[in-house]
């Protein structure tokens, strides 16, 4: 079970981290990695894979609730 799909907007806290490394032959490679904190999943993609995303209905207000149709 994936908790995100591509196209998902993500929010990420964390530090930017660069390192350099020699590989086997000797040559030096230069990498920068995201160190993630904590991540939050701010918005979902319109569709996943060939199907579209039901569209949700948010609910701002408790005393709207009544409204909701099930």
């Amino acid at each position: 079970m994936s908790l995100t799909a591509k196209g998902d907007t993500l929010q990420v806290t964390g530090r930017l981290q660069t390192r350099t490394y020699k590989d086997k032959k000797e040559v030096t490679h230069k990498v920068t990695e995201l160190q993630v904190d904590k991540w939050y999943l701010v918005g979902v993609s319109q569709t996943q894979g060939d199907y579209p995303v039901k569209e949700k209905t948010i609910i701002k207000d408790s005393d709207n609730l009544d409204k909701l149709s099930l």
